[in-house]
C-alpha cells in the first residue's frame, strides 16, 4: 500500500504505513534552493504518516551532485527525519542494479 506524497522533476516521495517505510528518489540537478522549496515539508508529511522507528529507502541513481548551497536543505531534511523517528536508511547508488518502483 504505497501512498505518494509528491512526484516532481526533482524528487519523488512516498510511504508505506504497513512496512513503516518511506521511499525517496532524488532526481537531476538541484541548482537553487527555490527549486526544491517544499522538499523538507514533503519529507515531514511522509514521516508524519509513519510510526517512530521507520525506515527510509533512498534512490540516488538519478541525482547529480548539487552546489554546496543545497547542503543545508539536505541537512534540514535529515534532522526532520531523525526527529520524527527515523531508525535506518538504505541507499541505492548509481552503481546499483535494483529498480525501486514508485
Amino acid at each position: 500500500m504505497l501512498t505518494s506524497i509528491t512526484k516532481n522533476q526533482y524528487y519523488d516521495i512516498a510511504y508505506n504505513p504497513v512496512s513503516n517505510r518511506m521511499y525517496l528518489r532524488i532526481k537531476g540537478y538541484w541548482k537553487r534552493a527555490e527549486d526544491v522549496a517544499d522538499y523538507v515539508k514533503h519529507i515531514r508529511q511522509g514521516g508524519d504518516s509513519l510510526k517512530p522507528g521507520f525506515n527510509l529507502m533512498v534512490d540516488l541513481r538519478e541525482m547529480k551532485t548539487p552546489p554546496i548551497t543545497i547542503n543545508t536543505i539536505h541537512e534540514r531534511a535529515q534532522m526532520t527525519l531523525m526527529n520524527l523517528g527515523l531508525e535506518r536508511t538504505a541507499e541505492i547508488n548509481p552503481e546499483s542494479d535494483i529498480d525501486l518502483k514508485m
